[in-house]
């Protein structure tokens, strides 16, 4: 595991990015093992759906695509 607070600024953002480009190829698979890898699994997890105006604090898994099974991120 990488310590996050020892990288510079440059090298933290390219993991995030590079966490994010895994995170929508993942989703795109389908793969949800792998979409939940790229989330921390405890108290500091939290979730926002921007449209909703919500946050849900924790890590749950769904375990499937829910009502929106053929969606697809873009920018991946």
């Amino acid at each position: 595991m990488i310590t996050v607070n020892k990288l510079s600024d440059a090298a933290r953002i390219t993991l995030q990015r590079e966490c994010i480009v895994e995170h929508m190829r993942a989703e795109n698979a389908h793969d949800w093992d792998a979409v939940y890898d790229t989330f921390i699994r405890d108290e500091r997890s939290s979730y926002d759906v921007i449209p909703m105006s919500a946050v849900f604090s924790g890590f749950k898994v769904s375990g499937s695509a829910g009502p929106v099974p053929d969606s697809r991120a873009r920018g991946a």
